[in-house]
């Protein structure tokens, strides 16, 4: 998890490698371009602030 990922500069180290990536940033531009340059994992790419995370909580 890349969270205020950007562009996903640093992304370049683990999608070659088969990691399961993920990624979060405000600013929906840089979204754009780090779903362009990581197509398999754009899916995992989320517009969004670190205050409210948009993932699922566990429950205890």
């Amino acid at each position: 998890m890349d969270a205020g990922f950007g562009s996903g500069r640093n992304l370049k180290w683990f999608y070659p490698n088969d990691f399961e990536i993920f990624g979060i940033d405000a600013d929906s531009q840089f979204l754009a371009n780090a779903k362009l340059k990581y197509p398999e994992a754009a899916s995992h790419f989320t517009v969004g602030t670190l205050d409210d995370l948009p993932f699922n909580k566990k429950k205890k």
